[in-house]
């Protein structure tokens, strides 16, 4: 029996770069394949609007086109994506 823990911290800098991309009118979202709540609490701590709202890679791929265009202009965190969602 065993366990094994991985930290992957966020970089200092980050937090400081969302700002002055929001100064700057740049909107900022996070595509990841972590999981939602992992994702959100590394939005809130990286200081990402609208960190309470998530899309998944699965909810993504049952979307139409025109649900998918509605749900991204308030949505800025994209959780559990796969690579080939990315692009």
């Amino acid at each position: 029996i065993g366990l094994l823990g991985f930290v992957d911290p966020i970089r200092p800098s980050v937090a400081q770069s969302v700002k002055e991309c929001y100064t700057a009118g740049i909107r900022v979202i996070m595509i990841t394949g972590d999981y939602p709540g992992t994702a959100q609490h590394i939005a809130r701590q990286i200081g990402l609007k609208n960190s309470d709202q998530y899309i998944t890679g699965p909810e993504l791929s049952s979307m139409s086109k025109e649900e998918l265009a509605e749900k991204i202009k308030t949505t800025n965190i994209f959780a559990r994506v796969v690579p080939e969602q990315k692009l």
